[in-house]
């Protein structure tokens, strides 16, 4: 992650981390019980933060996070598309889908972008009834001809 991006996410933790304080800041809790729910909030914080590393099990949770259907099938794509996310466009542009626009990859900040990406382009053009991978075909989502044969061997 680049320094700025983890600058700014640091911020937004700490800032999150204070309201928290504050909202449960209440005069008629004794200070062992305020400073409990200061620690049970960071915790909840922490689990959120072990969210965002990029691994199978966490682009698999955000995918049921966003309802992203076929959701194995979208894994093996994030999968594919990015060489297990060690290409470029994943460790540079956070594109896990590899998707374009005119001037080449997008570029996310974080690489849950781009499972909302994902997400609000399936639930836009899929009609949930149809078999995926032909779906997928039918829509010409990659070029290589082979595409949905690759991504059933990642299944």
């Amino acid at each position: 992650m680049k320094t700025r991006d983890f600058t700014v996410l640091s911020f937004f933790l700490l800032l999150a981390i204070g309201i928290i304080v504050l909202r449960n800041w209440e005069k008629e809790k004794p200070l062992v019980e305020k400073v409990e729910t200061v620690f049970v909030e960071i915790d909840t914080v922490e689990l959120i933060r072990s969210t965002l590393e990029l691994n199978d099990n966490n682009v698999y949770l955000w995918l049921k996070v966003f309802a992203v259907k076929h959701d194995s099938i979208v894994l093996a794509q994030s999968k594919l598309e990015t060489g297990n996310y060690e290409s470029s466009v994943c460790l540079k542009s956070n594109n896990l889908f590899g998707f374009l626009n005119s001037n080449g990859f997008y570029e996310y900040r974080h690489w849950l972008e781009s499972v909302i990406h994902y997400a609000q382009w399936q639930h836009r053009l899929y009609d949930g009834e149809t078999d995926y991978y032909y779906f997928l075909e039918e829509i010409g989502y990659a070029e290589d001809t082979n595409y949905t044969e690759k991504l059933k061997k990642f299944n």
